[in-house]
């Protein structure tokens, strides 16, 4: 019998380990030693908490969006305010003719002014192949715009939809929108208590509203009459389909209140993805800007569909 060499690691026979065995079961239990201070300690449920707080509070303060706005404009003279919606900056389907008009009439004119309707810039989507401009000109673009125009002659913006688009790639520009022009900017449905003089105005205002009528363009500011009372004017865009109108709304006691619906306009006329959908171009009276005119010593609004009914309207208070 052949002797090994080892040692026995208990009183019975069976206890016996030899060299290798012992080499073996070493070198299979070496554990790898870190100092306990290496290790980062384990987060606990209230630090997670008071992160994920602090972080969407510093979400907010970054993307400064608004909700409700007070506005008051010190004024003895009728306002026009023009809706300025749908304009898809660097697109080629633009009409820029008609925007230069329009950014002249707002920049010269005494008693205009204008709120931003969402979709001022195109963002490169849809029609990659249809674009003029890249997404840093697009922007340069829209507050080169703003600049002309004038910012104070601003008085609020809307984010639409092709801006929120482009957020998901990590490029929403629109964080500089209020550190630019000094105006709020709003998203989604929103509000705005406008004094025009000494005459309070309710807006009620979004992108878009939910609802669509193939008949009836006012039909989602309509709806969201039905859904949040209470506002003067209801003001929406997105559609491209051109559209004012009067509602008229009892209220408790029997009076009766008139309530304007405007929805924007567009500068687009048509893009390859409307041509593939079987879109018609937006041609002549449906392109451009809408007004709303208000007066500043008791309750009247007024509608213009185009720059041309707003000059000749406003021209008896210049």
């Amino acid at each position: 019998m052949t002797e090994q060499e080892g040692i026995y690691t208990g009183a019975s026979e069976n206890s016996f380990k030899s060299v290798e065995e012992i080499k073996d079961d070493l070198w299979q239990r070496a554990k790898v030693e870190i100092d306990s201070d290496c290790i980062p300690p384990e987060l606990s449920f209230e630090e997670f908490h008071n992160e994920a707080v602090r972080r969407s509070k510093f979400r907010d303060r970054v993307e400064r969006e608004s909700r409700v706005v007070d506005i008051d404009i010190p004024t003895d003279r009728p306002i026009a305010i023009g809706f300025l919606s749908d304009l898809h900056l660097g697109s080629r389907g633009v009409n820029y003719e008609l925007l230069k008009e329009t950014a002249d009439i707002i920049k010269n004119h005494p008693l205009a002014y204008y709120i931003t309707g969402g979709d001022i810039t195109d963002c490169l989507f849809f029609d990659y192949g249809q674009e003029i401009m890249n997404m840093q000109e697009q922007y340069r673009y829209m507050y080169k715009m703003f600049e002309y125009m004038g910012s104070e002659n601003m008085l609020a913006g809307i984010l639409g939809n092709h801006e929120a688009w482009a957020d998901r790639n990590g490029v929403h520009n629109y964080i500089e929108f209020s550190d630019k022009t000094k105006r709020p900017l709003l998203r989604g449905i929103s509000y705005i208590n406008l004094g025009v003089g000494e005459q309070p105005y309710k807006m009620l205002m979004s992108h878009k509203f939910k609802g669509y009528s193939y008949h009836n363009a006012n039909h989602p500011q309509g709806r969201a009459n039905k859904e949040i009372h209470g506002a003067d004017i209801i003001m929406s865009a997105h559609t491209h389909k051109a559209g004012e109108q009067n509602a008229y709304q009892t209220e408790f006691g029997g009076k009766t209140k008139k309530i304007v619906f405007i929805n924007g306009k567009t500068f687009k006329s048509l893009d390859a993805y409307g041509k593939d959908k079987g879109y018609i171009p937006t041609t002549d009276d449906r392109l451009g800007c809408n007004w709303v005119i208000l007066n500043p010593d008791r309750r009247m609004i007024r509608t213009a569909s185009s720059n041309e009914e707003m000059v000749e309207t406003m021209a008896q208070y210049i």
